[in-house]
C-alpha cells in the first residue's frame, strides 16, 4: 500500500486551515456567540417527541420527551417574550397524542381558548360554572388536615394574619361538626352566616378577628359567588381525570386568582396522592401563569414550609408535573426554581437582576451573561436542561394556531363542561333553614301572585320592582307597576329619606336628564326579604362599578376581549379592551375630576407606563367633566401614547 507523505516544505494544508480558523475568529468578533462552544455536538441529545424549536449553532432540533415533564417545566421572561407561545406549542402537541397525561390549565387572561379547536376532549369552565366547595376535602383526606390547608391558603393569599386564621379554622371546624348531626356538609356561605351570628363585642379581640374574616369572605363572595353556592359542586375526580381549561380572568384581583388556583392544585394533588399513591408515570399536568404570585419567595421565610412548596417538591412522586410561567425570577420561591427539571428564559427579562438570577442557577461565563443581556428577542430562549451540563440557546417555533371559538361556541362548550363536571349536592344547613318541611308550625297556604300584588303596600311593590330592575326609566316603571308617575316619584323620594335605597344619576345618553340607578340598602332588603345581589365586578363605588360593567358590554359587542380591572404591568386599569394583534385600549372612568384631579393623572400615568397598552381613553359623565379631564392631560404634559377623552354615554351598552 502506498502512503501519502506530506512534504514538510509544503505548507498549503496548514495555511488553508489557518485561513478557516482566522475567518471563524473574525466572525465571532463581529457577532460573538459564546454558547457555540458549549452547544451539544450530537443532534439527538436534546431532541424529544415534543418539538419546541431549533438550536442555531448546528441547526439541531430541541425537544422534550413527555415523561420528562414530571420533573416540571418553568418558563421565565418579560411580557411579550413568547412564554405563552411556547406553552401553546407544547399543549397542542400533547392534546394530539394518544393516552396523553390529563391537562389542568389554570388560565388568568383567556389566552388559551384556541386549544379548544385542537381537541374536542378539552373541557372549559369559568367562574360561573366552576362551583367547588373549598371547605369540602378531597376523597380520603382528613377534614382537620384539609381545613388547615384551606386556612393556610387564606393566610398566604388573602392577607389574613395568624390570629385571624386560627379564628377561621376554629369556627369552620365547629360548623362542620354541627352540620354532621344532620348528615350534611356546609359551604362558605354557611360559614359566613355562622360567623356573622357569633355575638362577639365589636372592639374585643374576637370581634376584630370576626370583622377581618367576614371582610375576606365578602371579598371572595364578590369575586367568586359560585364558591358559596349550594346549587351544584364541581367533582374534583372528574376534573382530574379529564383535560380541562379553567378561565379565571373574570376574577379581577390576582390575589383571589392565586387563592383559587392554590386550592385547585391542592385538591388535584391530594386526590392523586390518596387514590393512586406513588408512581413513576406522568398522569397529570397543571399549567399556570404568573407563578411568582403563587410561589412567593417571602412565604418561604416563614417558620413552616408552605403547603404549595411541599406540593412542588413531592408532586412528581405521584405523577403530577407542573408547567409554570413567570415574569420574574428574583421574587420566585426557591422551591420552584430548584425543582424545575427544565428552565427556559424566553424573550429576556425586563430587569437585569432577573437575568442574573436565572443564569447564576447554573455556571455561566461573563461573555455568556453579556450575550444574553444583548439578545432579548421574542422567541429567543436560553435553556437549562437536566440532560446537558450547560445552558443552551434555542430559537422557539411559532406554532400554527387555529382560530378561537366564537362567543356562542364558547358558551356551548362551557355548558357542556358544567353538565359533565358538576354534581348536585345534598342540602346544606342553609337549605334546611329555608325548607318548609322542617317547620313545625302549620304551613300556610301560598297566595297567588295576583293576591300578593293586591295586599302588598306600594312601598314593598316598588322595592321588589327595583330589586328586579334597578335601572329603568320612571315612565316604564310607572307603566309596569300601574302607579301614576307623580305618585311613583313621591314614593321614591320617601324610600330615599327612610334609608331603604340609594339613588345615583346615570348619564346614559348625550342629551336629556339622567336616568336613576337604584341600590337597595340592607334595611330595604330586610323589608322585602331578599338577599343582596352578587356585587358587580370592578372596584370603587356602586356607580363606578355600574359604569365599568356597561362600558365592558359595549366593547364586547364591538368584538373586543374585555377585562374589568385588567392588569397591565401589575397595575389595575378600570377596563382593558383588546383586539389581539391590533390594539389594546386602557379605559379609565373618571368620576372625580373636580374633587381629585391627581387621581386622573395617576391613572393616565399608569396606562402610559404599561407596555401592553397602545392607546388610552378617558371617559367622564358630562361635557364640563370631559373638558376638565382634557385640561388635566394638557396641563401636565401627559404624552407618549394616544390619549382621547369622551363622554361615557358614547361608550355604554344601555337598553
Amino acid at each position: 500500500m502506498d502512503w501519502i507523505v506530506e512534504d514538510p516544505k509544503d505548507r498549503t494544508i496548514l495555511n488553508e486551515l489557518r485561513e478557516v480558523v482566522e475567518d471563524e475568529i473574525k466572525e465571532q468578533r463581529k457577532d460573538p456567540d459564546p454558547f457555540r462552544k458549549t452547544a451539544p455536538r450530537d443532534e439527538v441529545i436534546l431532541d424529544g417527541e415534543l418539538r419546541l424549536g431549533t438550536m442555531p449553532h448546528h441547526n439541531y432540533p430541541y425537544g422534550i420527551d413527555i415523561r420528562t415533564l414530571v420533573t416540571h417545566l418553568l418558563l421565565l421572561g418579560r411580557t411579550g417574550g413568547g412564554k405563552t407561545t411556547v406553552i401553546k406549542n407544547l399543549l397542542m402537541q400533547i392534546l394530539r397524542m394518544p393516552d396523553a397525561p390529563k391537562l389542568m390549565i389554570l388560565e388568568r387572561k383567556q389566552e388559551f381558548t384556541e386549544l379548544l379547536n385542537v381537541s374536542p376532549d378539552l373541557h372549559i369552565l369559568d367562574v360561573e360554572t366552576l362551583a367547588f366547595n373549598p371547605l369540602c376535602p378531597p376523597k380520603g383526606i382528613a377534614q382537620n388536615k384539609w381545613i388547615g390547608i384551606f386556612t393556610e391558603c387564606m393566610v398566604n393569599h388573602l392577607d389574613i394574619r395568624e390570629a385571624s386564621s386560627s379564628f377561621l379554622m376554629e369556627h369552620a371546624t365547629r360548623l362542620i361538626k354541627q352540620c354532621e348531626k344532620d348528615g350534611k356538609f356546609p359551604t362558605l356561605g354557611d360559614l359566613k352566616t355562622f360567623i356573622a351570628q357569633q355575638p362577639y363585642k365589636e372592639l374585643s379581640k374576637n370581634g376584630q378577628q370576626k370583622e377581618t374574616v367576614l371582610n375576606r369572605l365578602n371579598d371572595l363572595f364578590g369575586h367568586f359567588p359560585a364558591m358559596f353556592s349550594t346549587q351544584s359542586q364541581t367533582d374534583i375526580e372528574k376534573l382530574v381525570n379529564n383535560h380541562c381549561l379553567i378561565l379565571l380572568h373574570d376574577i379581577t384581583h390576582s390575589t383571589v386568582q392565586n387563592f383559587v388556583m392554590t386550592l385547585l392544585m391542592a385538591q388535584a394533588f391530594l386526590y392523586r396522592k390518596l387514590t393512586c399513591g406513588l408512581q413513576g408515570e406522568l398522569t397529570n399536568l397543571i399549567i399556570f401563569d404568573e407563578a411568582s404570585g403563587l410561589f412567593r419567595r417571602k412565604a418561604e421565610e416563614q417558620d413552616h414550609v408552605p403547603f404549595i412548596a411541599d406540593l412542588v417538591q413531592t408532586a412528581r412522586g405521584y405523577g403530577i408535573g407542573l408547567v409554570a410561567a413567570s415574569q420574574y425570577s428574583t421574587d420566585l420561591a426557591h422551591s420552584l426554581l430548584a425543582n424545575a427539571g427544565t428552565r427556559m428564559m424566553v424573550g429576556g427579562f425586563g430587569r437585569k437582576e432577573d437575568t442574573d438570577t436565572f443564569l447564576n442557577l447554573r455556571g455561566c461565563s461573563k461573555e455568556q451573561h453579556l450575550y444574553v443581556n444583548r439578545n432579548p428577542a421574542p422567541g429567543k430562549a436560553f435553556i437549562a436542561d437536566n440532560r446537558w451540563p450547560h445552558n443552551v440557546e434555542c430559537n422557539m417555533t411559532l406554532p400554527d394556531l387555529p382560530d378561537p371559538p366564537n362567543a356562542a361556541e364558547l358558551q356551548a362548550r362551557m355548558q357542556a363542561a358544567a353538565d359533565l363536571f358538576n354534581i348536585k349536592p345534598e342540602k346544606t344547613t342553609a337549605d334546611h333553614q329555608q325548607d318548609p318541611s322542617r317547620n313545625t308550625e302549620t304551613a300556610r297556604p301560598k297566595k297567588k301572585p295576583e293576591e300578593d300584588a293586591q295586599t302588598e303596600s306600594v312601598e314593598v311593590r316598588l322595592l321588589k320592582h327595583i330589586y328586579d330592575d334597578p335601572f329603568v326609566t320612571v315612565d316604564r316603571r310607572s307603566e309596569q307597576l300601574r302607579i301614576p308617575s307623580g305618585t311613583l316619584q313621591t314614593e321614591i323620594k320617601r324610600l330615599k329619606r327612610k334609608g331603604l335605597v340609594e339613588i345615583y344619576p346615570v348619564h346614559s345618553n348625550s342629551s336629556g336628564r339622567p336616568r336613576d340607578l337604584f341600590e337597595i340598602l340592607d334595611d330595604g332588603l330586610d323589608l322585602i326579604g331578599k338577599p343582596p345581589h352578587p356585587p358587580m365586578r370592578g372596584r370603587g363605588g356602586y356607580l363606578h362599578r355600574f359604569y365599568q360593567l356597561q362600558v365592558s358590554r359595549h366593547y364586547k359587542k364591538l368584538g373586543y376581549r374585555v377585562e374589568i380591572e385588567g392588569m397591565a404591568d401589575n397595575k389595575n386599569i378600570d377596563v382593558i379592551a383588546e383586539k389581539p394583534g391590533e390594539e389594546c385600549i386602557a379605559i379609565e372612568i373618571e368620576l372625580q375630576g373636580k374633587s381629585n384631579p391627581g387621581h386622573i393623572r395617576e391613572n393616565i400615568a399608569t396606562a402610559l407606563a404599561a407596555k401592553r397598552i397602545t392607546r388610552i381613553l378617558c371617559l367622564a359623565t358630562i361635557k364640563k367633566e370631559v373638558q376638565r379631564v382634557e385640561q388635566t392631560v394638557t396641563k401636565h404634559g401627559l404624552t407618549g401614547k394616544p390619549i382621547s377623552v369622551d363622554r361615557l354615554s358614547n361608550h355604554m351598552e344601555v337598553d
